[in-house]
């Protein structure tokens, strides 16, 4: 704790040691900071919490409108979420975020992590919490020699944090703690070449005392990752394309993207492929660039084409047609945008 008074971050959603934070401010945090780093999160923190300051606004928000303010920072099922957890703060809760973490795990998308984070950092209560940072500086201080991604090893570690945290403290919080544990992990052991000579625990850390303490933690294999290949088709009707919102809840649900086949063949036969699923006839497709696309478990090639309509007509829900200079209030995943800018720049 004494280090983390003297070198912690300071963050827009961070408040000063001994304080407790708004409960909006974690929940909204930690929805941006998984799997994404703090240098990303900050610029889209304060466009969010300008536009949404509280669940209230959150939850008078349409999907569409949440998904295009997260535009561009990934893994877009967290917003989708954060908008549902608003919806149930404000319905059912009376817009208070409840304190106790088994209640607050029952909210959309908040697991044991993020429910100890609010609950330890929005309400002091005390609470663990197991991230990848605190389980390295864990595992590394622990010299734990089995992989941590198995589910005994999981239950350890987060007896391990749950034995850490302080019972009683006059000057920090159980939250406090816990963001100092994760500072730690973030700033000083680090995945690689971890900064041991400027640890404030380094007298007591096993891994510290070893001359690789990179060898922790101990992982098992990683799957492969597996190569697919999609089809884009910029189709163009009097200066306007074609953009259709995806289905479900899988990868970039609820996001749009333009006329677009997963797994497609090497040439798709695209006047069929109109005709069957738009009703549009088309003229021959020409085939622009390809570019590549990697998401946490698969490699996604994009072939981009393009095609002018030349008749037949729209089907009832195909999607909607916009100029390329008129998207601002689409959410288009990253891999869309790409698309889009490969087609302006071989003249639209």
């Amino acid at each position: 704790m004494r280090w983390y008074l003297r070198h912690h971050r300071r963050l827009p959603w961070r408040r000063p040691p001994g304080r407790r934070a708004d409960p909006y401010t974690v929940v909204l945090s930690e929805a941006m900071l998984q799997q994404t780093q703090v240098a990303t999160v900050i610029e889209y923190y304060r466009r969010f919490i300008r536009q949404f300051p509280d669940f209230q606004s959150l939850a008078a928000a349409t999907p569409q409108q949440v998904l295009n303010l997260w535009q561009g920072l990934g893994y877009y099922r967290r917003a989708q979420n954060l908008h549902r957890l608003a919806c149930v703060v404000v319905e059912e809760h009376n817009g208070k975020l409840p304190r106790d973490p088994d209640a607050l795990r029952q909210l959309p998308g908040v697991g044991r992590y993020t429910a100890g984070a609010v609950a330890s950092i929005a309400f002091g209560q005390r609470a663990a919490v197991v991230d990848g940072n605190v389980a390295r500086v864990l595992a590394r201080w622990y010299v734990i020699d089995e992989p941590i991604d198995r589910a005994e090893v999981q239950r350890r570690l987060w007896d391990l944090a749950e034995a850490l945290l302080p019972v009683r403290s006059r000057t920090y919080t159980p939250g406090d703690f816990n963001q100092a544990l994760m500072e730690l992990g973030a700033m000083v052991c680090k995945p690689r070449a971890p900064r041991c000579a400027a640890c404030p625990v380094r007298w007591y850390c096993d891994a510290g005392q070893s001359p690789r303490p990179e060898r922790w933690p101990v992982k098992a294999n990683r799957q492969r990752v597996q190569a697919v290949r999609w089809a884009v088709l910029g189709l163009k009707r009097n200066g306007r394309y074609l953009f259709r919102q995806r289905n479900g809840d899988g990868l970039w649900a609820g996001m749009f993207q333009l006329v677009t086949i997963e797994d497609a063949p090497a040439r798709p036969d695209w006047p069929h492929w109109c005709w069957e699923h738009l009703g549009l006839q088309i003229d021959s497709t020409q085939r622009r660039e390809s570019y590549t696309h990697l998401t946490s478990h698969r490699r996604l090639a994009f072939d981009v084409y393009t095609a002018d309509v030349r008749g037949g007509r729209t089907k009832r829900g195909a999607g909607t047609w916009r100029k390329l200079d008129d998207l601002d209030d689409l959410p288009l995943p990253r891999a869309q945008q790409r698309a889009v800018e490969l087609i302006v720049s071989h003249g639209g």
